[in-house]
């Protein structure tokens, strides 16, 4: 300490070996009061300190906890929608396939009915060809059918 070093002296208005008086161990004395109270007073200051940081760690570790569970419980929902996304994007596209499907039945009727238009163009060409000739072999019976007769009675 500040001093005080060497003092041998007992009592009050003694003097150390190197004849300090009493007076002067006083000054010291307050000295080293003043500094102890200093000391004191920041050791206080410190300790409050440690105790408001380490009040605000633990804040911080409870805010940060409680943050953690939030976003986990954020992440559960967004991957609980996410899996309900992907069933309906299957569902979506299951009815799609059996959209496309019944598509494709459709154009293979469509073609199958125009064929059968086709078919039955031609079947009408056909018939109006041989209601032509049919008209056509009329008119000559009715042209041949009296010689024919008159054929037959001679």
């Amino acid at each position: 300490m500040l001093g005080l070093q060497g003092y041998h002296g007992g009592g009050t208005g003694g003097t150390d070996q190197r004849g300090s008086s009493g007076q002067d161990l006083a000054s010291e004395l307050a000295a080293l009061t003043r500094t102890r109270d200093m000391l004191n007073e920041e050791l206080r200051a410190s300790r409050v300190a440690f105790d408001q940081a380490r009040s605000e760690g633990i804040s911080s570790s409870k805010a940060v906890a409680a943050e953690a569970r939030q976003l986990q419980t954020e992440l559960r929902s967004s991957s609980e929608a996410l899996t309900q996304s992907e069933e309906a994007a299957e569902a979506l596209r299951h009815e799609a396939d059996r959209w496309l499907g019944r598509i494709a039945e459709m154009e293979q009727r469509r073609s199958e009915l125009r064929a059968e238009v086709e078919r039955l163009a031609d079947c009408e060409h056909s018939l109006a060809v041989e209601e032509a000739r049919l008209v056509h072999d009329r008119e000559e019976s009715v042209v041949v059918e009296p010689v024919v007769q008159g054929l037959r009675r001679s």
